[in-house]
């Protein structure tokens, strides 16, 4: 090689590590016209090739180095050009042939692997590379994230903290081992580890996964403070803006509200949120915009007994108890959902009178607390004393412990739920025994509520009052109106401390 060559070798090296490209790849074609077979140029011309994207020069390139030299760099150098061109197979097909890899090669093979979804394969070159204790921080995370990938989650996160160990602070160990610990139900592990991620690395995908973290753990006010940061930062993020309506159902109903009606607005046909929408309405009295709701889903679904069990509802919050009847005797038609529909359609029955339809009904599903509840609502409806108490000793003994029995006499849930509601004009007493002690609950009922469910009232005189605390006098006199429009007359019976309120 004479001084002129090698003059012109080293400016085209030292253009090509300064980034002057265009420049050194001139001058190597014109160095390789001179000397064919110069490896040295070559390789440096194949690389300059992978750097700019020429992948087809750089392919030719090291081929022909590989064919003459054997070198296992440059076989690793063209199966990083393969790499690039996503042809993982090829990279897999030229590296396990070599017998002995060095680290290189093996952590090259692994990621080849990793990215054909053969992580089993993977995990073995990454426990091969721990066992000769040549692995990196990044194998130990690698081979955490290929035995998640195979549903394997101790050893998972066993490799995971072994990584942890060496790089507390990087971000991905903390986002993998967040997602271990979430997916193991260990929720304060997993915000730990995404607390952990500095300010600097924070997104808005992060405060989204920390707001749900905070909301699976029931501290409602800290997940809504990352919710509405997302909001600030994009103030139509519909997945922040879903989890705050949500998380206001059991606050403030009328967030939700304003939510889900904005975001149904941008959507009209979005079924899902119409049907939110539809719930809050429930779940706020707001019957008559849940039926108009409820009108919309049936247009826009093909589900029968969702439909019509919406419509039904709607329709039962306002009184229309006929026309719910109507409705949920249609839903029970699609075989689907068939408990829900039959507990709502005997409370019907039970107004109506029917209780023997309404035990009908019923006796498929008593293994549900819920069913036996209406069902010793039936027996109350038929006055038969001794079979309710008998009947709610059962009950009582199949869902609660003996404690729970306890407070559930001392708060009087069973007692107001069975005479006040059904009006049984004598002594209801029920008794069990809990622990060798017998309990009894002795409420003497002094009235008999009139059930006009269905029934004119026009010219009649009506007397409300009110047998709870101030919360249930306030909330239910919104009602009173629906009785003023039909009775002749009402007399309204309250405390007299509500006076001066009752008069205005």
């Amino acid at each position: 090689m004479d001084d002129n060559y090698k003059k012109l070798v080293d400016s085209a090296y030292n253009l090509h590590v300064s980034g002057k490209l265009e420049e050194a790849k001139v001058i190597y074609e014109k160095l390789l016209s001179f000397n064919p077979n110069d490896l040295d140029v070559q390789n440096l011309y194949a690389q300059l090739s992978f750097s700019t994207g020429n992948y087809e020069k750089a392919i030719e390139l090291f081929t022909i180095i590989y064919e003459k030299t054997q070198l296992p760099d440059i076989l690793l150098n063209l199966s990083k050009v393969y790499f690039s061109m996503q042809n993982y197979s090829k990279v897999i097909e030229l590296l396990s042939g070599i017998e002995n890899k060095n680290y290189s090669i093996l952590s090259f093979l692994a990621l080849a692997y990793n990215k054909t979804s053969k992580y089993n394969e993977a995990i073995d070159i990454y426990l091969q590379m721990v066992n000769n204790k040549n692995a990196s921080f990044a194998d130990y995370l690698n081979l955490s994230i290929n035995y998640s990938a195979i549903n394997d989650k101790d050893n998972a996160l066993k490799y995971g903290i072994e990584a942890y160990k060496m790089n507390e602070k990087d971000v991905n160990i903390n986002l993998q081992l967040a997602s271990i610990y979430d997916f193991n139900g260990d929720w304060e592990n997993a915000l730990k580890h995404l607390l952990n991620v500095s300010e600097v690395q924070q997104s808005v995908d992060l405060f989204y996964r920390i707001g749900i973290l905070y909301k699976k753990l029931k501290q409602d006010a800290l997940a809504i403070d990352y919710f509405n940061a997302i909001v600030q930062v994009e103030p139509d993020n519909k997945n922040a803006l879903l989890n705050i309506a949500g998380i206001y159902m059991n606050h403030d109903k009328n967030v939700s509200y304003d939510i889900y009606s904005k975001l149904l607005e941008k959507e009209p046909d979005n079924i899902n949120l119409l049907q939110m929408l539809y719930l809050v309405c429930i779940k706020m009295s707001k019957f008559e915009q849940a039926l108009e709701l409820s009108y919309r889903n049936a247009e826009l679904t093909d589900e029968d007994e969702s439909k019509y069990v919406f419509i039904a509802d709607a329709l039962y919050g306002l009184f229309r108890y006929k026309e719910a009847k109507e409705y949920y005797e249609k839903a029970l038609q699609s075989k689907n959902n068939l408990k829900y529909t039959k507990i709502k359609l005997s409370d019907i029955y039970m107004d109506e009178g029917n209780t023997e339809k309404a035990a009908e009904l019923l006796k498929p599903y008593l293994d549900d607390k819920n069913a036996r509840a209406h069902m010793a609502f039936v027996k109350c409806k038929d006055r038969n004393i001794e079979e309710v108490r008998d009947y709610m000793h059962e009950h009582l003994t199949r869902v609660l412990d003996a404690e729970e029995r306890d407070d559930a006499v001392h708060d009087g849930i069973y007692r107001l739920n069975l005479d006040k509601k059904f009006g049984i004009n004598q002594d209801m007493v029920m008794s069990f025994k809990t622990d060798g002690q017998e309990v009894l609950i002795n409420k003497q009922s002094t009235y008999i509520k009139k059930n006009f469910y269905n029934k004119d009232i026009t010219g009649k005189r009506i007397l409300l009052y009110s047998n709870d605390g101030a919360g249930d006098l306030i909330m239910f006199s919104r009602y009173i109106h629906h009785v003023t429009e039909k009775a002749s007359h009402v007399i309204l019976q309250i405390p007299g401390s509500f006076m001066s309120l009752y008069k205005y």
